[in-house]
């Protein structure tokens, strides 16, 4: 889970969409297209299951064009141009 924006973003490399409130959202810079519901539930749905306010899920299209450094010793977490 990360905050930018003050939006609660939880990484998931293994969903196929993003998911969010919103049909578009900032992430680095750039507007990320999202669904509003996965398998007809909401983000909410999902928040809920997890136990945690999740404002947005970041999937495959987004993830795919980075590569992901994490460092949990240093509580980081780096996302690197893909290009």
């Amino acid at each position: 889970m990360i905050v930018e924006n003050d939006l609660h973003i939880l990484i998931d490399t293994g969903s196929p969409i993003n998911i969010a409130r919103e049909r578009t959202v900032q992430f680095l810079g750039a507007m990320i297209n999202c669904s509003t519901v996965f398998g007809g539930k909401p983000i909410d749905y999902i928040a809920e299951l997890a136990g945690h306010r999740i404002d947005v899920l970041l999937g495959a299209p987004t993830l795919s064009n980075y590569h992901l450094v994490f460092a949990p010793s240093m509580n980081r977490m780096a996302f690197i141009t893909a290009d």
